[in-house]
């Protein structure tokens, strides 16, 4: 059974199309928006899945040999053209030739590329290929389709959410001073992956953070007991089918000074307030702006990074929409499908980085939680 629908796909293809404008064609090399235009997840580890999406004819998709049954299951790109790793010294170049055999064959002379997804030699390739064309950067027309879910979609980043949830339950049952945080997040994974709904494809992550480390948010784990009198930063982080739900939790561990009580306290109130402000038609820097009101007149002005940002196909390798995130300058609205991260933060000298991160689906009327742990004062003895 495919991933998606086969109309979900063109609804897609529709969506992107409307946005082109001149351009004749997309030439879409990255991960994330290659499977957002094919259906097809490749994992490329060096080679290159490439999905050519023409305004005017049927799209064109990219693989090695060896993952034509993965694309005839779940792609309902039917003009497949595949490579093998003897056909040429760079699978890129030997990808990118299948490309621009299509190009050539649909005789297009505006090309759109995928400008933040593709790398220099690519780009050198083509317009090499095509020394009279006009080259295009259409990654926004592919971002515009994908910042607000579908319901197939948001069925997804429900089920993510839904499994990291237990993950993070089961790290709050099991945290005790002295107990180890990789050991904590091994458990974490086990739950995670006993959480997956069958028939669904998994990547699951937890880490964690104590005390100042918890600054530096993207840490992974050590083998260091969980200690008193500090903050611990617990993340756990989902995938389905690539669709990524985050939930993030900080706790206080035993008592703490009242410069960690107090920074706890601001955290909760810009997360809280920040939440609370989600609804269709509030621009994305009023989130911003609710969350770091609160910071900056509780004196923490270290605020690195905006207040969340839309989930939809993401990993640290890519994915991120550029004008998805909760930030100032960032003046678009919310619309109902919108699926987002709310986790405003300040590094506090002496505390670290506190924070709590929700998953919140923008409704028609306002926003649904779709993290379901506690998000209030967290405290282990």
């Amino acid at each position: 059974m495919s991933i998606f629908t086969p109309s979900e796909i063109m609804r897609r293809w529709d969506l992107v199309r409307d946005h082109l404008g001149e351009s004749e064609c997309a030439v879409v090399p990255s991960f994330h928006n290659s499977y957002y235009l094919s259906g097809f997840p490749m994992i490329q580890w060096g080679r290159w899945a490439i999905t050519v999406l023409f305004r005017d004819h049927d799209p064109v998709l990219t693989i090695p040999g060896f993952e034509a049954s993965g694309a005839s299951a779940h792609s309902p790109i039917r003009d497949v053209r595949l490579y093998r790793d003897d056909d040429g010294p760079s699978s890129m170049r030997t990808a990118t030739e299948h490309a621009i055999a299509a190009i050539r064959q649909r005789r297009c002379r505006v090309i759109g590329i995928e400008g933040r997804g593709m790398p220099a030699a690519m780009y050198v390739q083509l317009s090499t290929a095509f020394p009279d064309a006009v080259f295009r950067d259409v990654t926004d027309a592919i971002e515009e389709a994908r910042i607000a879910s579908s319901a197939e979609e948001i069925a997804y980043l429900r089920e993510a959410s839904k499994v990291a949830d237990a993950g993070m339950k089961a790290i709050l049952e099991q945290m005790r001073p002295g107990t180890s945080e990789s050991l904590l997040c091994a458990d974490a994974h086990l739950v995670m992956a006993r959480a997956v709904s069958d028939g669904l494809e998994a990547h699951t992550n937890c880490y964690m953070q104590q005390g100042e480390r918890s600054a530096q948010c993207h840490r992974g784990s050590t083998s260091a007991p969980i200690e008193r009198g500090q903050i611990v930063e617990i993340v756990c982080e989902s995938e389905i089918w690539h669709y990524q739900a985050a939930i993030e939790r900080c706790v206080l561990v035993g008592s703490a000074s009242e410069k960690v009580e107090r920074a706890y306290r601001v955290m909760l109130d810009a997360f809280k307030t920040a939440k609370e402000t989600v609804r269709p038609g509030v621009r994305f820097a009023d989130v911003d702006a609710a969350a770091r009101r609160i910071l900056l007149d509780a004196g923490y002005e270290n605020i690195t990074t905006g207040t969340g940002l839309v989930r939809n196909i993401l990993h640290h390798t890519g994915g991120r929409i550029e004008f998805g995130n909760l930030r100032p300058r960032n003046d678009r609205t919310l619309l109902p499908g919108m699926v987002l991260t709310i986790e405003p933060w300040a590094v506090v000298a002496g505390v670290g980085g506190p924070r709590h991160c929700d998953m919140v689906l923008v409704t028609g009327e306002g926003h649904e939680a779709l993290s379901r742990v506690e998000a209030g004062l967290l405290r282990v003895p």
